[in-house]
């Protein structure tokens, strides 16, 4: 799950009920260390637009903090391996982290960000991909 698609867990967005479903159904929810900083970001951006209080940032920013719903690995020992990733796909390096662990983990990605979807998409030997779907 990249930070587009745990971001749904905390905001009332398109797609979020179905990433709340999909999750229950399964049993182990891992991300790069990275992720806990771009969903504060995101959130942090969401405030800064008007299209979420600042309070409710603050509460998903605290359960994110004290009781994360994902297990986390450094995302330092995936950087060589994602810098490789990114330069042949043409992603974002953070892209590529989330696409390097699912590949190191044999598991999928759960994306709402087509961009990086399209991108996976297009590379050869790539992990699976899920795109969280926007209704």
């Amino acid at each position: 799950m990249d930070a587009s698609a745990l971001l749904l867990l905390y905001v009332p967005e398109a797609g979020a009920s179905w990433v709340r479903r999909l999750w229950s159904d399964f049993d182990q929810h891992l991300d790069p260390d990275l992720a806990f900083v771009e969903v504060s970001s995101a959130l942090l951006k969401k405030v800064r637009r008007c299209e979420l209080d600042g309070d409710e940032a603050r509460a998903a920013i605290g359960l994110l903090a004290v009781r994360p719903p994902i297990r986390t690995v450094p995302t330092q020992h995936l950087l060589p391996a994602a810098y490789e990733f990114a330069s042949t796909v043409h992603c974002s390096l953070y892209d590529a982290v989330y696409a390097t662990l699912a590949l190191h983990t044999s598991s999928r990605v759960l994306t709402a960000d087509e961009a990086f979807a399209r991108a996976l998409g297009a590379a050869v030997g790539g992990p699976e991909l899920i795109l969280v779907p926007r209704v």
